[in-house]
C-alpha cells in the first residue's frame, strides 16, 4: 500500500501553526510517516524536531 507523511508546526502554546514554513512563532515540528493498508495504518517513523526558521527553510527533514 501507500506510505504518507504528514509535518506538523507548534508554537510555545503547543497549537498547530498554519504557515509553519515560514513563521516565527514555531517552536518545534513533528513529522510522521505512515504506511496505509486497506483496515489499518502502520506507524513508519515519528520524529519531533525544534525548529528555527533558518532550519525550516533550508534543511530537509530526513
Amino acid at each position: 500500500m501507500d506510505d504518507c507523511d504528514y509535518c506538523w508546526y507548534f508554537d510555545h502554546n503547543n497549537k498547530i501553526v498554519e504557515d509553519g514554513e515560514t513563521s516565527e512563532e514555531v517552536k518545534f515540528g513533528v513529522f510522521l510517516t505512515l504506511k496505509k493498508h486497506e483496515q489499518s495504518v502502520t506507524i513508519l517513523g515519528f520524529q519531533m524536531f525544534p525548529t528555527t526558521r533558518l532550519h525550516r527553510l533550508s534543511q530537509p527533514l530526513m
